[in-house]
């Protein structure tokens, strides 16, 4: 202590070892006043370690004035497992500066009497750290239109299968929303004296549109038949789902594939 200036500090250690495994308690608060500033600060560690795996959990609080009228008050918790870090940050200097900045894997809420569910995870994207947010987690019913930009969610479904008998794909759609569909038929089929061939789009059960296959019969009789798709805009009615198929018709015994493709934009 002088004339200008004051500091007190409390520091206290709790300590238990066996061997090279060790538990301890380590407390240390300063205080300083001067006629230019004060400081208050605290920090706390807790450290428990076996075999050398050591954990540790530590606290510190720091408030700092000025005579300028700078304002600092920060607290932060760390928890070090073996040199990985985790843990949170406050900072305030005043309007404008709050931060609350958390160094974590996941991210999870709790209602009481149920388990947590998992908000969102960190993931390394390109070393960049990238938000995953858990798609389930938001209520339904409360998100409003404004809120979303326009096209931003997107429902879409793919199938593909033998064109005979096409795989079919399924898709939920909104009330109002623009939705595409599109068919296509993979070709390079040759059959001998084969007949003209027409690929077919089914829509909830029904042929929908349709449209010749390219077919070019050789001077030895053999047809050969071109790829070709076509798509189309449906339009939605009411909020449901969606199931198309694509078919070729005509001759029998193609190979190819038939695929079918659904993208529906909600408004």
């Amino acid at each position: 202590t002088s004339a200008n200036q004051a500091l007190s500090t409390l520091s206290w250690t709790v300590f238990a070892q066996i061997g090279a495994n060790y538990a301890a308690w380590q407390s240390q608060v300063a205080t300083q006043a001067s006629t230019n500033a004060s400081v208050a600060a605290e920090l706390s560690t807790l450290t428990a370690s076996v075999n050398g795996n050591t954990a540790s959990i530590s606290t510190n609080a720091t408030a700092i004035s000025t005579i300028q009228g700078q304002l600092s008050a920060s607290y932060s918790v760390t928890l070090d497992a073996n040199g990985y870090i985790t843990g949170l940050q406050l900072t305030n200097g005043g309007a404008g500066t709050g931060t609350f900045a958390i160094r974590a894997d996941k991210f999870t809420v709790a209602l009481p009497g149920y388990a947590a569910q998992p908000v969102l995870t960190v993931q390394n994207v390109n070393g960049t750290p990238t938000l995953a947010f858990n798609g389930a987690i938001v209520a339904d019913g409360t998100v409003n239109t404004n809120a979303v930009a326009a096209n931003a969610i997107t429902a879409s479904a793919m199938s593909s299968g033998a064109s005979a008998n096409s795989g079919t794909a399924s898709c939920a759609v909104q009330a109002g929303s623009r939705t595409y569909i599109k068919a296509s038929y993979a070709g390079n089929d040759r059959l001998l004296n084969g007949p003209a061939a027409t690929l077919n789009l089914v829509v909830n059960g029904s042929v929908y549109k349709y449209q010749g296959v390219p077919v070019v019969t050789d001077s030895g009789g053999y047809a050969n038949y071109g790829g070709t798709y076509f798509a189309y805009g449906y339009a939605v009615g009411s909020a449901g789902t969606i199931s198309a198929s694509a078919y070729v018709s005509g001759p029998s015994g193609l190979q190819a594939i038939c695929t079918i493709e659904i993208v529906s934009y909600a408004r």
